[in-house]
């Protein structure tokens, strides 16, 4: 990988075709690599450089402050389908239900009334 672009334990760099490799190089640290050392992978989001999906969702996620409701929809024994079901309504989406389909909208008039709404008379 690095070797690639690494002669003598100097940095040979190619002409910069583009912007981003230009920044990619000014941004490069100023010391000389060693071709002695093997290439390492590090993940610097995480304090030991190990990558795990865990770390990149804390990465990459926005984080938000616990809402007080999520014990009533998210508990062991809770019925996932259920637990859905009932985030919708408290989040102001209602789920539709008709040809067959389901449809997810959110609706500014909606209410947990207005949850299922389902043709009669097929």
């Amino acid at each position: 990988m690095v070797n690639a672009i690494v002669l003598d334990d100097n940095w040979r760099w190619p002409a910069a075709m583009s912007i981003d490799l230009a920044e990619i190089r000014s941004r490069m640290p100023s010391y000389n690599p060693n071709s002695t050392l093997d290439d390492r992978i590090l993940w610097l989001p995480s304090s030991n450089g190990i990558y795990l999906a865990s770390s990149a969702m804390e990465y990459l996620r926005t984080p938000h402050p616990l809402v007080s409701w999520y014990k009533i929809v998210w508990f062991p024994q809770n019925i996932p389908r259920m637990g859905f079901i009932l985030w919708l309504a408290i989040k102001g989406f209602a789920l539709y239900k008709s040809d067959q389909r389901q449809v997810i909208a959110e609706s500014e008039m909606s209410s947990p009334g207005l949850l299922f709404v389902q043709r009669v008379g097929m």
